[in-house]
């Protein structure tokens, strides 16, 4: 399921994902995603520039070619994430 263009202005709060796990291409650029579950999400090519991420959970989500440009990103979860050509992202390890 592809849910299309997402804007930052949709997004709020704590994200519940619920069916929707495809986000290529999706522009959440400042969006405040703090603690929100989102494990095996599919980001490739998102942009998430100055989004708040802390907390969040992106265990084995796919991040290809993501933009994460001064994104906030203590304490999420990255565990096992596809980071090939993301920006932005701290070292895996």
């Amino acid at each position: 399921m592809h849910c299309g263009v997402v804007e930052s202005d949709q997004v709020t709060g704590e994200l519940q994902l619920g069916d929707c796990v495809d986000l290529r291409n999706a522009r959440l650029n400042d969006a405040d995603l703090r603690n929100a579950e989102m494990s095996d999400v599919d980001f490739r090519g998102a942009l998430l520039f100055r989004a708040d991420l802390r907390g969040a959970d992106l265990t084995d989500a796919n991040l290809t070619d993501a933009g994460f440009r001064g994104a906030k990103l203590t304490g999420a979860k990255l565990n096992g994430a596809a980071r090939t050509g993301a920006r932005g992202l701290p070292p895996a390890g």
